[in-house]
């Protein structure tokens, strides 16, 4: 993703940026030299529309949203040049593990749901893997937005068909304890 910064009018009389949250943080070292109002803003879209009606903005937004009647003042303006975003198709069917035929790897999403917060919660959780040997890739802790101090654990890992039975052990013995989604299936070549 490459982000750039763009208004109708020069950096000397620009008084407010649009940026989307997320750009924001992947954009902070040229933020940090702005010295005017940033406003975030829910979607680089929303950022792209504000900065149109307003005649005194500017926003960051993604290359891909940049037209021709705007003036891109500074390019490439991200912290990190090689910045991805990875985006996964959805359905509505239940992921089955033993699909997965012997030559592919893959990785899965899985989404743990306590119930209650405790301390050594995600130490009990990440012990079912590293007991079987399973390589997580992510760990993501989210709020569960129902009660203050609870949480949900999005959780990558990647495995091969040998795998298979260590990964469904896992997924048995998470689900005695928690409540458990599992995502989704991916082959890896599938997934940059």
């Amino acid at each position: 993703i490459a982000f750039s910064f763009v208004s109708h009018i020069g950096f000397n009389q620009i008084e407010t940026i649009y940026v989307q949250y997320a750009a924001k943080n992947q954009c902070l070292k040229f933020i940090e030299k702005q010295t005017c109002h940033i406003v975030m803003t829910d979607s680089n879209v929303q950022a792209y529309e504000m900065y149109q009606k307003d005649p005194r903005g500017a926003a960051i937004v993604p290359d891909h949203l940049v037209s021709e009647q705007d003036q891109r003042l500074e390019h490439d303006i991200a912290d990190e040049k090689d910045n991805t975003t990875r985006f996964l198709i959805v359905r509505n069917t239940k992921p089955e593990l033993i699909k997965y035929h012997q030559n592919h790897d893959f990785k899965a999403s899985i989404v743990v749901i306590p119930k209650i917060d405790r301390p050594g919660l995600l130490f009990d959780i990440l012990k079912v893997f590293a007991d079987e040997q399973i390589n997580l890739i992510s760990i993501l802790s989210r709020p569960t937005k129902k009660k203050i101090g609870t949480y949900h654990f999005y959780i990558e890992l990647e495995g091969h068909f040998d795998d298979l039975k260590k990964i469904q052990y896992v997924v048995s013995m998470l689900e005695k304890t928690y409540p458990l989604k599992l995502i989704g299936i991916y082959q890896k070549e599938s997934i940059n």
